[in-house]
């Protein structure tokens, strides 16, 4: 019957089972031969894309590997080895009559091209560069083949019966290598014989040479041996002309599948689809998830800087670096880096506060710049717990100088109450005291990570901003370490910046690319990136001696963390791994991918009348270094109808001066002047975008 209903007695329809055609390979295994000849690929194996489209990807994972510029993205990459592939196959089929070239030979003239052009790292050497295009061929193919179906089944069978199976493919990967992708989709070296790769004998199927050497080296017997394989060509006509028999495996559903636009790799379309799904959210706050792209490029990036500087390992600072730190691990696990192309991250313990103390020097040489310098009106109270003084040292010392600890002073670090409080010796033991022990404590700490510091740089990861907790763990370190930090953003107001690095924007020598989309918001990247622990306040000992940092948690931030912000962070990560499994096999144009990135997030932070915006007003900060107060994020203050005006007129002269101040200026602007003013500021913020020549990348 050709319906997929057979009716049984009481002329009831029953739905039957439709029984797809075995495996062209079971059919040869029950024909008996003595000898099986097997093609590997759309024979054995297919792949879930084009099979050209495989180059993409191992391109695209290439040019992340060995840490190139951006601007030598994926497509770039992919174009350089098609024109080095055509011309390896002329000079062989001139030379040889075979047009077979190895992967070996076109990543010798790839890393040829690449140090003319002087993009490769200084330490990559042709050696070291091969094995990286090996590796990133490996892992494109592996994550794109697949065994056909029916095909284990009839190796499992023909082997059990005694037959002995000859794998034979028409391949640049030598055979070494293409064991290690068949093996990894279930088909061990207990299934077959040998496995033979025409690029290792530079003979193919295509011109019936590599079934010559096939016959002399193994002792063939043409009429007793069957030849199974989907080419028409290579697989049926030339091995007919040696006078094996064959069985034609033809597939129309994956001939159909390689047709369709599915099959690509190579488009921003599966993007945008995917970034607008994940907007399809049931929650006020799915807004947010529109700042996934941004983060994905910040892993992308990070990723390719730790492998151009030869990083392995990477410190992600608590406590926006706890989801930053998943989201980078997921960002590797997706893109299928493992062994030595994976960097191990280190979820490090660490505030301003807690490394402050450590950072510190003698009294007598202090000058608590690295305080003053942002906080300098403050009062004697503040400035002793940071120092971790404990209150009632505080208060003795006060009483005893006729102090009020509590009174804020202008400038508390020329002021004669400070000078009197630092000169007493409860304060200047204690201090030295603390300072010792924390000093031990910290750098206990960081080196029970197991790290060879004087080997590796230690490479902080962090939001950024200023860079504060970087300068406090440079003092903060005995011995000479090289310390480099990479932020979402850095931005520059006089602080010390070498060795910082903001990989999303920076102001930094110049507004980086995009830099007024990325820096309208800061705050929004410190909300969403929570965790789930309180601040690090200082370094003790257990009783067997092993260092632990002490953790103290806001009661009333702990409450917004732990029933608003993590449901949502943990919403933003599911949305940050749908768009990184669908990047990933987009080997989109990385200008194209930038502008879209910039774009989605412009989105965002330039329309504040969306319900996230409301959801992020309530978030609740407290302040662990400088002063200690509980503040709301999104504090805005209503201006009566004259403020408006001269606000108005500020906005219409410098819409970037008259919101200096604001965590957010798109949304005072609409608190105070409606959405039509929002509309007009991100569109002045459009044409004020920097965009430097994305030909020179952006590393």
């Amino acid at each position: 019957m050709n319906n997929k209903f057979e009716t049984l007695g009481d002329n009831a329809p029953v739905e039957a089972e439709i029984q797809k055609p075995q495996h062209g390979l079971m059919t040869a295994v029950k024909k008996g031969p003595d000898l099986l000849l097997v093609d590997v690929f759309d024979t054995l194996l297919e792949r879930t894309i084009r099979p050209e489209h495989s180059k993409i990807l191992a391109s695209d994972k290439l040019s992340l590997m060995a840490g190139l510029p951006e601007h030598i993205d994926g497509q770039q990459l992919y174009r350089f080895r098609q024109k080095i592939e055509r011309q390896l196959g002329q000079r062989n089929l001139v030379e040889m009559g075979e047009g077979e070239f190895s992967l070996h030979d076109v990543s010798q003239v790839l890393f040829e091209t690449l140090t003319k052009l002087d993009v490769l790292p200084a330490e990559i050497d042709q050696g070291q560069f091969n094995e990286l295009t090996l590796r990133a061929e490996l892992i494109a193919e592996g994550q794109s083949l697949k065994p056909k179906a029916g095909a284990i089944e009839a190796l499992i069978l023909a082997r059990s019966t005694g037959l002995k199976v000859i794998l034979v493919s028409d391949f640049y990967l030598p055979q070494s290598a293409l064991a290690l992708l068949i093996n990894g989709c279930g088909i061990g070296p207990e299934l077959y014989h040998t496995l033979i790769v025409s690029c290792d004998r530079k003979a193919s199927k295509r011109t019936g040479k590599l079934y010559d050497l096939l016959i002399s080296e193994h002792d063939i017997v043409p009429e007793k041996t069957i030849m199974v394989g989907d080419n028409l060509h290579s697989d049926i006509a030339m091995a007919k002309t040696r006078g094996f028999a064959t069985q034609h495996v033809f597939d129309a559903d994956q001939t159909l599948f390689y047709e369709s636009k599915e099959a690509q790799v190579d488009q921003l379309d599966r993007l945008k689809i995917t970034v607008q799904n994940l907007l399809q959210g049931n929650v006020p706050q799915s807004h947010l998830r529109q700042i996934a792209p941004a983060l994905v490029l910040f892993c992308e990036r990070l990723y390719r800087r730790a492998r151009s500087e030869r990083l392995a390992h990477l410190f992600f600072l608590s406590r926006e670096g706890q989801m930053l730190k998943s989201l980078f691990d997921l960002y590797q696990d997706v893109y299928g880096f493992v062994g030595q192309d994976r960097i191990s991250t280190h979820y490090f313990y660490v505030s301003r506060r807690a490394c402050f103390m450590p950072s510190l020097g003698p009294l007598e040489t202090e000058s608590f710049e690295k305080l003053f310098r942002q906080y300098h009106r403050i009062n004697l109270r503040d400035f002793a717990q940071n120092c971790g003084i404990a209150d009632q040292i505080t208060n003795s010392i006060a009483k005893r100088l006729g102090l009020n600890a509590d009174k804020i002073e202008l400038d508390l670090p020329k002021s004669a109450s400070f000078a009197a409080f630092r000169a007493d010796q409860e304060f200047t033991a204690e201090y030295e005291r603390r300072r010792l022990e924390q000093k031990t404590a910290f750098n206990d700490y960081l080196h029970s990570f197991g790290v060879d510091f004087s080997n590796h740089p230690l490479a902080l990861v962090d939001c950024g901003w200023k860079g504060t907790m970087q300068d406090h763990i440079v003092d903060a370190v005995a011995q000479k370490v090289k310390i480099k930090g990479f932020y979402i953003g850095l931005l520059s107001i006089g602080q010390p910046i070498c060795d910082k690095f903001g990989l999303l924007f920076s102001n930094a020598n110049g507004l980086s690319e995009d830099f007024t989309v990325f820096a309208e918001n800061t705050s929004l990247f410190e909300v969403v990136l929570c965790a789930d622990h309180g601040s690090v306040f200082e370094y003790k000992r257990d009783p067997s001696g092993q260092v632990i940092p002490v953790l103290k948690s806001d009661a009333e931030e702990q409450v917004f963390v732990e029933r608003v912000a993590l449901p949502v962070a943990c919403d933003l990560k599911e949305a940050c791994s749908q768009l990184m499994k669908a990047k990933v096999k987009s080997v989109v144009a990385q200008n194209d991918w930038l502008q879209f990135v910039a774009d989605t997030h412009a989105g965002l932070v330039y329309k504040p009348w969306e319900p996230s915006a409301q959801w992020l007003m309530t978030a609740t900060h407290k302040e662990s270094f400088g002063v200690f107060h509980t503040s709301k994020v999104g504090a805005t203050p209503e201006l009566v109808v004259w403020d408006r005006l001269m606000f108005l007129q500020r906005v219409l002269r410098n819409p970037r001066y008259a919101t200096h101040g604001s965590f957010w200026p798109a949304l005072n602007i609409y608190n105070q002047l409606g959405k039509t003013a929002v509309k007009l500021y991100a569109l002045a913020r459009k044409f004020s975008r920097p965009k430097p020549n994305r030909a020179k990348g952006n590393q």
